[in-house]
């Protein structure tokens, strides 16, 4: 089977999540569908920031299917999960609704079911895109760090792909969650990030000189804001080539999915 057509057979399965303050975009990330649930990364939804405020919409998007709640009802529909800091893993019931008719729903595999060198497929909503992408690479390396069995890939992870399907094209099956993980430039972002939230606590106490209605160190405060805000976008699209996912194995365990 040829790969458009595997990815042709599977789309209609995986997820959009995005995150809205009123009619702003503040955050998003990917999901699958898989025994009548939604699968994601915990982190999708309980980013390590903290919580998104009650009132934030929360919409989940697959083909022509939508299903829109408030985050202060989260609750309500999960039915399972694993922290950030293990198997970063997030199961939501909502068949209530109509959602998944006629929808594809992935079997899982695991970690085991793939070697290394073996040709891999990452699908998800990068970058807050509408349009679902798909990413062909390969199992670059297999390791277990703490008890989480780790794939890490030759693929490019980018921000919004968290959550989305890790797929062996050879049976279709889910083996691992595309999830996040930090790296020596990620590192550097945030260490960049709070020097310019130091900058501004100095700034702000600075007294005297004025231009207009503003003191001199909150004009120079409002800089550093500014160029945070830009160091956090950069990060955001900075990528190193690399990916990870973290093996359905856990999930299987836990869920009998």
């Amino acid at each position: 089977m040829s790969m458009p057509t595997i990815i042709a057979d599977v789309s209609s399965g995986v997820v959009s999540v995005t995150f809205y303050n009123g009619d702003n975009k503040i955050a998003s990330g990917s999901a699958f569908l898989s025994g009548g649930k939604i699968v994601s990364n915990n982190h999708v939804f309980h980013p390590v920031e903290g919580d998104f405020a009650p009132n934030t919409i929360v919409r989940l998007m697959v083909s022509d299917s939508r299903f829109i709640f408030q985050y202060s009802e989260l609750t309500k529909y999960v039915i399972s999960g694993s922290t950030v800091d293990n198997h970063d893993y997030i199961l939501l019931d909502i068949s209530t609704s109509n959602f998944f008719d006629g929808k594809f729903q992935f079997e899982l595999g695991t970690h085991d079911d793939m070697s290394v060198g073996e040709q891999i497929l990452i699908m998800g909503y990068p970058f807050e895109h509408e349009n679902l992408t798909s990413h062909l690479g390969h199992v670059s390396a297999k390791y277990i760090e703490g008890d989480v069995n780790v794939i890490q890939l030759d693929a490019s992870v980018n921000n919004g792909n968290s959550g989305g399907p890790l797929i062996d094209p050879s049976t279709k099956k889910v083996i691992g969650i595309v999830t996040r993980k930090a790296t020596g430039l990620a590192s550097q972002f945030d260490e960049l990030i709070r020097s310019f939230d130091s900058n501004v606590e100095v700034l702000q106490k600075l007294q005297g000189l004025a231009w207009g209605k503003l003191t001199i160190g909150e004009i120079f405060a409002t800089s550093q804001r500014q160029m945070k805000e830009i160091a956090r976008n950069i990060k955001r699209s900075a990528n190193v080539g690399i990916g990870y996912a973290f093996s359905c194995n856990k999930l299987k365990e836990e869920n009998s999915l």
